[in-house]
């Protein structure tokens, strides 16, 4: 146990009662007593801002203002880390307790990054993986969709990078760049799964914003060969997530499997 805080986790709210069970993921995770709390909320209701603080600890911090959207309220709360290090979960979200925070803080001890699996759902039932292991092989850095939400960092890297809020895929944008400034060894992945996460997120939401963002990454990878790299491993991804959607169509499982009181 310790008796200082050592990683904070961001939480982005806006008028969404889920983020209760968040936070009381948060508290299920932090086995240190290390975690520090930080709600960026965009001006909810009275009601909901009034639970928040019910459940926040004197360590932890609650910022009500007005943003421009998730990125934007991400940005915002990346100015009010003063931890050594950072993860950061959806309001919708949930820690899975495969993962802890004695286990984080043991893994960004020896490496700079440390990245987990992500399982997706929708209602009760898993969608899909979000698997570290294309973390691993540095193919983040060629625009692949980082497992975000299952990401812990350095606070000082992540700071050095803002989310465009201009770009669609503004998430996978983001980590692109931070990755692109870490070399492969200094980058530790787990095959457990930290965060459960539900799908519909703005990005996306479509055939057609997925589309979009698809081509928003690529058009910020530098260099006709790197381009092309980047399209060969989104599509092999791309694949590899059908399938994982294919498996769990037919084997339906419940989130319950993944999450441990």
């Amino acid at each position: 146990m310790f008796d200082r805080q050592l990683l904070t986790v961001i939480i982005p709210s806006y008028n969404d009662h889920r983020i209760i069970h968040a936070i009381k993921s948060v508290r299920r995770f932090d086995d240190l007593n290390c975690v520090k709390l930080l709600i960026k909320d965009a001006d909810s209701n009275n009601e909901l801002i009034k639970e928040i603080k019910h459940m926040l600890k004197k360590s932890d911090i609650l910022i009500v203002k007005k943003d421009k959207g998730i990125f934007d309220g991400l940005n915002q709360a990346l100015d009010y880390v003063d931890t050594e290090y950072l993860g950061w979960i959806g309001s919708d979200d949930m820690f899975s307790g495969m993962v802890k925070s004695s286990d984080v803080i043991s893994a960004l001890n020896m490496s700079k990054i440390f990245v987990c699996n992500t399982a997706h759902f929708k209602g009760n039932r898993v969608s899909r993986i979000s698997h570290s292991v294309f973390t691993k092989f540095g193919l983040v850095k060629l625009g692949v969709n980082n497992p975000h939400f299952s990401t812990f960092l350095h606070s000082n890297i992540a700071k050095t990078e803002k989310f465009n809020l201009s770009l669609r895929a503004a998430d996978v944008i983001y980590f692109m760049n931070i990755f692109g400034k870490i070399s492969n060894k200094n980058i530790v992945t787990s095959n457990s799964i930290s965060t459960l996460m539900e799908l519909g997120g703005y990005s996306t939401s479509s055939i057609f914003g997925s589309i979009n963002a698809k081509i928003e990454i690529i058009n910020n990878i530098d260099g006709f060969a790197n381009r092309l790299l980047s399209i060969c491993a989104i599509s092999f991804v791309s694949v590899a997530k059908f399938l994982s959607k294919l498996k769990f169509l037919l084997f339906k499982e419940n989130i319950k499997k993944y999450l441990v009181k």
